[in-house]
């Protein structure tokens, strides 16, 4: 039986809790920032392929005209994590804008005279290039009071991350593949539970077919689990990618500190999901502007079924808001509030490419104790 966020709620699966100003108090700060792992990663060569661009090769050879030369690479990534990374060589300006094209156009590097070496984020919108290859640290503040009471076991955090599902939404809101133009160019660092975004990913978006998949397209890993305690079953969205090229994605592995943003074969980032689950994917596609993720991803502004239910102060609902809501049993569960930060990027007119402003490696960017004690601060003059 599939169960999906609104009937969870009135199943009463889960619980949204309001957060009063005045109860917020840390008790352990870990801050936190972007962390560029890929700069100095080994390559080893492996056997991996550009679909889009072996099928302009096989055009090319009917035409009599140069083939584009390409090797895939693994880059080795702190904690055993991998990437995957690939080089064009010796392009002439000609092959530079078919390849250019073939990723829908959105990067502004540019072709060098002559022939070059290039990367594949050369053809990348600019998110994908600023993020390619970072881990974020997590930043978090362990605080009491997000509760009225004590009667369950909970563990009440604010923090600031990105999972696949955020960084799924924060290309999609960018419009890095419909608008690449826009500037200044910025995004949202924040994470959002699996409901949430089951929910959104899963009705928001047109279904498509994989034979019609487009970059930029979503993929979506469903599973479906049994309760504990109960006959009943639930749908998870376990996993969000974005579609680059046949049997390519771009993800971030998992919403942890050693959780890489990188490229992937599909195979090999549904494999931790297929080795032990009955998993199901589903295409979506989303084109134009979306809106900010705390109106998408904010849940409600009060407490269910709770007597000390209050409305969530407005500064605190614009840049905090849940984001994950279950534990199994179901008599255990966890409040996590997630922290939305902007971060911009910065435009290596040098290069072509974008990249992460230098504030994205700065710790004191997503110190969540000092914004949400500001935030709380903020509340209270303006109630005043």
């Amino acid at each position: 039986m599939r169960l999906a966020l609104g009937s969870a709620i009135r199943n009463g699966l889960f619980l949204l809790v309001a957060l009063p100003i005045w109860a917020v108090l840390a008790e352990e700060s870990i801050p936190g920032r972007f962390i560029h792992v890929a700069r100095d990663a080994k390559a080893v060569a492996v056997d991996v392929k550009l679909g889009k661009v072996d099928s302009y090769n096989q055009t090319a050879v009917r035409l009599g005209r140069p083939q584009i030369s390409y090797q895939a690479y693994s880059l080795s990534l702190p904690d055993d994590k991998d990437a995957l990374d690939f080089r064009f060589f010796s392009l002439s300006e000609e092959q530079f804008l078919a390849v250019k094209g073939l990723y829908g156009g959105h990067s502004r590097v540019r072709p060098k005279r002559g022939r070059h070496d290039y990367n594949f984020v050369d053809f990348m919108p600019p998110l994908v290039q600023a993020l390619n290859g970072h881990n974020f640290k997590i930043a978090e503040t362990r605080v009491n009071g997000l509760r009225g009471d004590s009667s369950r076991s909970v563990d009440d955090s604010v923090r600031t991350s990105m999972n696949c599902f955020s960084t799924a939404y924060a290309l999609l809101q960018q419009e890095s593949f419909s608008n690449p133009r826009v500037t200044p160019l910025k995004f949202n660092v924040f994470f959002t539970g699996r409901f949430q975004a089951y929910d959104y990913f899963m009705n928001a978006g047109q279904k498509i077919p994989f034979n019609q998949l487009q970059m930029g397209d979503v993929i979506l890993l469903v599973t479906e689990r049994q309760l504990l305690h109960s006959d009943r079953k639930i749908e998870l969205l376990e996993h969000v990618m974005t579609y680059i090229d046949d049997g390519l994605v771009f993800e971030k592995t998992n919403g942890g500190d050693r959780d890489p943003f990188r490229f992937q074969t599909l195979k090999k980032a549904i494999d931790p999901y297929t080795s032990r689950l009955n998993v199901s994917l589903y295409l979506r596609r989303f084109r134009g502007a979306l809106p900010e993720p705390d109106k998408v991803f904010g849940g409600s502004a009060y407490a269910i079924d709770e007597a000390y239910a209050k409305p969530l102060p407005h500064h605190l609902r614009e840049k905090i808001f849940m984001h994950k809501e279950i534990l199994f049993p179901e008599d255990t569960y966890q409040n996590s509030w997630s922290q939305s930060v902007d971060v911009h990027l910065d435009f290596d007119s040098l290069s072509g490419r974008f990249r992460l402003n230098d504030e994205a490696y700065r710790e004191s960017t997503f110190d969540v104790n000092r914004n949400v004690q500001r935030t709380c601060a903020e509340e209270l003059q303006t109630a005043k």
